[in-house]
């Protein structure tokens, strides 16, 4: 038989014609290097809900243990989020049928009492009044990077704030089917309605997901803070009967068919385990090696004894070495030269000093954790410096480039996750403040229009809305300046856009300035250059001096 590459016969051991390569190496059956790879081709689901559990845990299990794990979730919540997540309503005025002042004017009003709600410090928006809504925000993130998902619940507690809508986060892993423990969780049941309960999500026969099933208290708590309720699931639709959303479920779809999410860690879990096992050790062999710092090498012992005594009399030779023993310790009791306060060893006859050397590193380890964790840190979406905190071996450039494509990351991921939740919750909320008139419809938008589709089309419209996170990280803020200047100059980019990027708002930025401009106008103070005030360098020198002489006198 000729192979179909070379045109070589290739005959087995006993003669028989070998099967003929493959066109594609990464298909090659028979290869030493591929020959026993095999990965099915499996679904989404097949794949990823049998080994959801533990890879979960384990990653969850690093994230209290390990260090490099831990700051890579920090770090996730603080450059998608950030310490506030700011809402930008951007009504479709077009559509609505308004001009773009009057759709600028009400959304400016809509985004103060939203967020006068949703980061009260009460935590009016949390039903155990323990979160602001930007905290919401950063825990939906760092719990999608653990596990893949997270779980917001809609609750109702009514709140001297006067509105009632809040929030519960559920553990992913209490979203479950009831009855169906562990592993075999990936396992349909078909209820007698219809819809498959796959892995606590219950869906129609369009594959939509219509209810959760959560147990109502953690399956780990059973005998320590929780009773039988362990053994029970609620049913909550995804709608209620008003239509309104009852469950947030964030994950990123990454193939057909998925129902539920995975750890963006399971991919590094090996090597950042490995990598914290050979710390410990190296660790623990630092240590010992400093703890047995020197020792005494003796010739005394049964060997000296029996050539001394040319027998083997046990008892004669534990006799001698007992009687050595005591001479060494009377010798090393009393032995010793001081000159000067400074004690000179003095050695018993035939004894040496030996010194245990410390425990040296592998010459290599530094090379092979740096190459693990930019292993990590790539898995991660991050830069090798982010992940690591070791910005000393990078250059301006490499490290701009690295930055740049985890920038990229970070709007893909907010997009994805914490833009979605956000939405969703100032949806729930405008929906209630609609209801209450407290918030009202732009003037000339009909809100409550004669049918269903256009009330959901108007909503839509009215909702739509972007969010400012975590600015983007800038190395060198004078060239990057520059490049913002250049940008507005050329109209490649928008103000807003660049504040947005450094994680401002226009608006607040520009009532800041009005507000500066009228103190400094009330205290009688110039105006800087950057409020309208004259350049200085068109001044003349007597209108400088007094300038600051006035300046002076103010502070």
């Amino acid at each position: 038989m000729l192979d179909t590459q070379s045109g070589i016969r290739i005959l087995d051991a006993e003669g028989r014609p070998m099967p003929s390569a493959a066109s594609y190496k990464a298909s090659d059956s028979i290869s030493r290097e591929l020959g026993s790879w095999q990965p099915p081709l499996q679904s989404a689901d097949r794949s990823m809900l049998p080994e959801k559990a533990r890879a979960e845990g384990r990653a969850k299990d690093l994230v209290r243990n390990n260090g490099y794990a831990r700051g890579a979730v920090q770090n996730q919540k603080d450059r998608i989020v950030g310490a506030s997540y700011k809402l930008q309503l951007q009504p479709v005025y077009k559509l609505l049928g308004i001009t773009a002042k009057v759709a600028a004017a009400w959304a400016s009003q809509v985004e103060v009492a939203f967020h006068a709600w949703a980061d009260d410090p009460d935590c009016w928006i949390d039903a155990q009044r323990k979160r602001t809504f930007s905290q919401f925000v950063r825990e939906m993130s760092g719990t999608e990077m653990v596990q893949g998902e997270g779980f917001l619940v809609r609750q109702w507690r009514p709140s001297p704030s006067g509105y009632a809508t809040c929030f519960t986060t559920v553990e992913p892993e209490r979203v479950s089917t009831p009855g169906v423990q562990g592993l075999l969780n990936n396992q349909e049941e078909v209820l007698p309605n219809g819809n498959r309960v796959r892995a606590g999500v219950e869906l129609d026969a369009w594959g939509a997901a219509v209810a959760y099933h959560i147990r109502t208290k953690h399956q780990q708590d059973f005998g320590y803070l929780a009773s039988t309720a362990v053994g029970q699931w609620d049913r909550v639709t995804k709608l209620n009967e008003f239509g309104w959303r009852q469950v947030i479920h964030l994950f990123e779809v990454e193939q057909a068919d998925q129902t539920r999410g995975f750890s963006a860690m399971a991919s590094t879990l090996q090597k950042l385990k490995m990598m914290d096992m050979q710390e410990d050790l190296e660790l623990q062999l630092s240590q010992l090696g400093t703890a047995f710092a020197m020792y005494i090498k003796t010739p005394l012992g049964r060997q000296r004894a029996k050539e001394i005594m040319g027998a083997d009399d046990e008892e004669g030779m534990m006799k001698f070495t007992q009687m050595c023993m005591a001479a060494q310790e009377a010798f090393y009791g009393s032995a010793g030269v001081n000159i000067n306060g400074v004690k000179l060893p003095t050695l018993y006859p035939d004894d040496e000093i030996g010194v245990l050397q410390p425990h040296n590193q592998a010459a290599n380890h530094e090379q092979f954790k740096e190459g693990l964790m930019r292993q990590n840190a790539r898995g991660w979406g991050m830069s090798f410096e982010e992940a690591s905190g070791d910005f000393s071996k990078t250059s301006y450039s490499s490290a701009r480039a690295a930055m740049q494509i985890a920038w990229a990351y970070v709007l893909a991921k907010r997009a994805a996750i914490a833009d979605k939740a956000a939405t969703l919750m100032f949806r729930l909320w405008f929906d209630e403040a609609i209801v209450r008139g407290t918030i009202a419809p732009p003037p000339g938008v009909k809100y409550w229009p004669d049918n269903s589709t256009q009330m959901g089309q108007i909503f839509a419209w009215l909702t739509s809305c972007t969010w400012i996170g975590a600015g983007k990280i800038v190395l060198d803020e004078f060239k990057q300046a520059k490049a913002n200047e250049v940008g507005l100059a050329t109209h490649q980019v928008a103000l807003d856009d660049i504040l947005a990027e450094n994680g401002n708002d226009l608006e607040r930025l520009l009532d800041g300035h009005v507000r500066t401009r009228e103190m400094f106008e009330e205290r009688g103070l110039p105006l800087p250059e950057y409020l309208g005030g004259a350049p200085k360098t068109a001044r003349t020198p007597e209108q400088n001096a007094a300038d600051d002489a006035a300046a002076a006198q103010q502070d």
